[in-house]
């Protein structure tokens, strides 16, 4: 025989043999099982973990009959004192137990996942949290406050755990038994108001198989005005609970108040959480006589402020009755009696009667929260795993502080690491972005000794008046035409390819390391003159030949004043080695620093995590300071000390083809200025046809053209920059050759030794020194427990899901696809529940773990 049920997880009678149990049926039969599931998994903390538990909360406006409708659906009494009666969640779990001789019984326990700043608030500044001055604990605990069997006393027991809960800072079994004083009396409070919640754990015969949570009333202002971050405290807990994806809001209004104007509802539009809500007009008996009822149609009607789930109706017993003490059974009786026969619910509104009264409520409650469990479980599942995954991937980066094997462990992340250093100083394949951002740099470093090439203007003084009838020209003085490295045709062999006939490549540089601002080549492009570049005007250089030369024949040139000449357009080279150096630093050590924190990642709270980096760092830069001040200062020293070269044949080929360029040009400018001159003297432009004419068949002009009066000039032009190509390869070759052969020679060659010494691993206290270099920080630690615990939550919560998974798997349930496929392997240990042996024993063994007892499922 398969038993059926009625939809609140009692069984009415057996289907007849051979019959299949409708779905309807088993999701009546498996309520209870579904709501101790998903409760269990809401109490390890898994709705803060992204994980969809569906739950019931229920909000309103203070006075709104939230506590009466509370009562009503858990069949339980609340608190009533002076004040807020609920100034901390509550949640509220029941569940049906109709064993022979099973009698009522509820565990209360706290479930504290906020710590309370400071007992003296500070002023507001800042941005605090959302339930400031609470902040949220690493890791949740579940604190047992008592267990009880009488259904009288839960009132009074729900005040005391309410009492523990906003007095944090004094032992919680203080509020078990003995006097306490009322709640609303604030100075018996460390807070008036917690994001803590207050549990109850409640089973008996026929009780409703329902979870939900009863929320603060929403308040617009404190008493005394004081204290205005309570207001923003509850309306952001409200809102947090409304925000959960998979909360079906149980929204309470009176009906002798405005629903527009109800705090509640309107946080409920501004979240646009209308569509998973279900409305509760409360007090209908004090609907003002002879007010028109046609907006509470529309209500119900769903034309006015329409919600998801539409609109309920609940009449609960009056003050004076509650004081009389009626019974539940009695309150429904009076309920139903109330709907049936007063105006306008018995006639105009009677079309609503399958939305009157409790009982209606809480079977559609029980209905909505199966469906949204069933709905919601493949989620559930799947978003474990994704869980499982992501503290796997992030406690794999917090490992745990070695002991005996510390040196081991350091000795092999040194050796990673430089293993990497030396891959990437070799250019080996997947570790070349250092080598192409050296490529690049010292190609930008050739092009700024380039762009000081020095130059010629090629117009002087002696070339004006070479048209003979002509007075000094207009004009001849004009701007100076110079010669860029770009028009003339001088030998650099042998300049390396790279530098200069190398396409650009995209720029591979690493990130800044904190506090190093970020140099800057003043070149990324072909470079034709820098700023620093030293123009010769022809007059002007044979001024200096004249007056430094000690020869009495005239033009005759002094072997002193080339070298003082050659030596002038050497002077700044320091400015571009400077900047070299600047930047190969930055870019050096931001590498480095990319391939150690790929190595050192996990342990990057540690001491050895920063002193690993300062040893290199402390090595790369005496390495670099060496090449740049002993290396190339020395040899910048040495090239402008005196000019030489020993390579006669590149000497020579640099001169001659640097004279011909400069002569080209200087004919070049005087023919123009020639020309000008005579346009000048005829009154018109002559073409350049008619120029041409005159330059083939006027044997004079073109005598007058190459008589050069300064041919001495452009020939010491020429040696002056042929020296400057041989030179400034030479420079560039020496520095970068001494950085390749040295500096990234010793860095893959040496830094392990340096490390392994800077680390005090080669003395005899290396074990001691390892271990200490491995220690973690504090908040290492507790971010590793928290996430060791929040790992052993899904391990539980996944354990639930398999339990109930394997109860149905024969089921219609497993045939829908529900449960079907596996889920993941339960790694860590079985499912435990909230309470143990000891009633009042906090749940946290003083390790950071969460500790829970069991609780059968099935």
């Amino acid at each position: 025989m398969i038993h059926s049920g009625n939809g609140n997880g009692e069984i009415l009678e057996d289907a007849p043999h051979g019959q299949t149990t409708s779905g309807i049926e088993i999701v009546g039969r498996g309520i209870k099982e579904l709501v101790l599931v998903i409760n269990k998994m809401e109490g390890l903390g898994l709705a803060k973990s992204d994980i969809p538990l569906p739950r019931i909360i229920v909000v309103g406006d203070q006075s709104a009959g939230k506590s009466s409708l509370i009562e009503a659906i858990s069949e339980i009494k609340v608190p009533r004192s002076s004040g807020t009666c609920t100034r901390c969640p509550l949640s509220i779990m029941t569940t049906a137990n109709d064993e022979p001789g099973a009698s009522w019984e509820c565990r209360v326990y706290l479930h504290r996942r906020y710590d309370l700043l400071t007992s003296n608030l500070p002023s507001l500044s800042g941005k605090p949290g959302p339930f400031y001055p609470w902040t949220e604990k690493d890791t949740p605990v579940d604190i047992p406050f008592t267990i009880i069997e009488d259904k009288d006393a839960l009132q009074d027991i729900i005040h005391r755990a309410q009492l523990a809960t906003l007095n944090p800072g004094h032992p919680h079994m203080r509020y078990v038994s003995g006097p306490v004083p009322a709640i609303g009396d604030d100075c018996h409070l460390q807070q008036e108001f917690s994001p803590n919640v207050v549990c109850l754990d409640i089973s008996g015969p026929d009780l409703p198989n329902l979870s939900f949570y009863d929320l603060p009333g929403v308040i617009n202002q404190t008493e005394d005005g004081t204290k205005p971050y309570l207001v923003k405290l509850v309306k952001n807990l409200v809102k947090d609970y409304i925000n959960s994806e998979n909360a079906l809001v149980l929204l309470a209004c009176s009906m002798e108040s405005d629903v527009a104007n109800s705090s509640a509802t309107r946080i409920v539009r501004n979240l646009k959480a209308e569509s998973r809500c279900i409305g509760v007009l409360t007090k209908p008996d004090r609907l003002p006589q002879g007010d028109p009822v046609d907006i509470w149609h529309a209500i119900l009607n769903g034309q006015k402020f329409p919600l998801g789930h539409s609109y309920f109706v609940t009449k609960q017993p009056s003050q004076s009755e509650i004081d009389m003490g009626i019974t539940h059974v009695r309150a429904r009786e009076l309920e139903g009696q109330f709907f049936e026969t007063q105006e306008p619910w018995a006639t105009k509104f009677a079309q609503f009667k399958s939305r009157y009264g409790t009982t209606q409520l809480q079977t559609i409650l029980s209905q909505k929260l199966t469906t949204q469990i069933l709905t919601n479980l493949p989620i559930i599942k799947d978003r474990l795993r994704i869980q499982f995954d992501q503290l796997d991937a992030e406690l794999r980066d917090l490992p745990e502080p070695p002991t005996d094997n510390a040196v081991q462990i350091v000795l092999n992340l040194l050796q990673e690491f430089t293993s990497c250093v030396q891959k990437a100083m070799e250019g080996e394949h997947k570790y070349n972005k250092w080598r192409l951002a050296w490529k690049e740099h010292r190609q930008n470093f050739y092009q700024e000794l380039c762009a000081q090439k020095p130059t010629l203007s090629l117009r002087g003084d002696l070339d004006q008046g070479l048209y003979r009838g002509a007075d000094d020209a207009n004009g001849v003085d004009g701007a100076p035409i110079t010669i860029d490295s770009d028009m003339e045709s001088e030998i650099r062999n042998p300049a390396p390819a790279s530098v200069e006939n190398t396409p650009k490549k995209r720029k591979m540089e690493a990130p800044a390391t904190p506090k190093q601002k970020r140099p800057q080549l003043s070149n990324t492009g072909p470079v034709r003159r820098s700023n620093l570049t030293k123009i010769f005007k022809l007059d002007e250089l044979r001024k200096v030949l004249d007056d430094i030369s000690v020869s009495d024949l005239p033009g005759e040139m002094d072997s002193r004043a080339l070298d003082h000449l050659i030596l002038d357009c050497l002077q700044n080279w320091d400015k571009p080695m400077i900047n070299f150096f600047q930047v190969i630093d930055y870019a050096l050590k931001g590498q480095l620093r990319l391939l150690f924190d790929g190595v050192f990642k996990a342990w990057d709270t540690t001491e050895l995590y920063q002193k690993a980096w300062e040893a290199v760092e402390k090595y790369t830069s005496v390495l670099l300071n060496e090449q740049r001040n002993v290396v190339a200062t020395q040899f910048l020293r040495s090239e402008q000390e005196k000019p030489f070269t020993g390579d006669t044949v590149l000497w020579e080929s640099n001169k001659t083809a640097t004279l011909k360029v400069f002569q080209k040009a200087r004919s070049e400018a005087r023919v123009n200025v020639y020309f000008r001159e005579l346009e000048e003297a005829i009154g018109k432009q002559l073409s350049l046809m008619e120029r041409n004419r005159r330059m083939n068949t006027d044997l004079n002009l073109r005598e007058i053209i190459n008589t050069d009066p300064y041919h001495r000039e452009v020939e010491v032009m020429a040696k002056i920059r042929g020296y400057y190509n041989i030179a400034s390869l030479r420079f560039f070759d020496v520095v970068c050759l001494s950085m390749q052969l040295k500096l990234f020679k010793l860095l893959r060659t040496q830094l392990l030794g340096e490390l392994m010494t800077g680390l005090g691993m080669c003395d005899g206290n290396s074990r001691d020194n390892c271990i200490r270099l491995l220690a973690e920080d504090s908040q290492r630690e507790r971010r590793r427990i928290a996430l060791k615990n929040k790992r052993q939550a899904l391990i539980e919560g996944q354990a639930c899901l398999d339990a109930l998974g394997r109860k149905y798997q024969n089921a219609a349930l497993s045939q829908s696809g529900v449960f079907a496929g596996s889920f993941l392997p339960i790694r860590g240990s079985t499912p435990v529940n909230r309470f143990s042996s000891t009633p009042s024993r906090i749940h946290s063994p003083g390790n950071g773990s969460l500790v829970m007892d069991d609780m059968d499922v099935s």
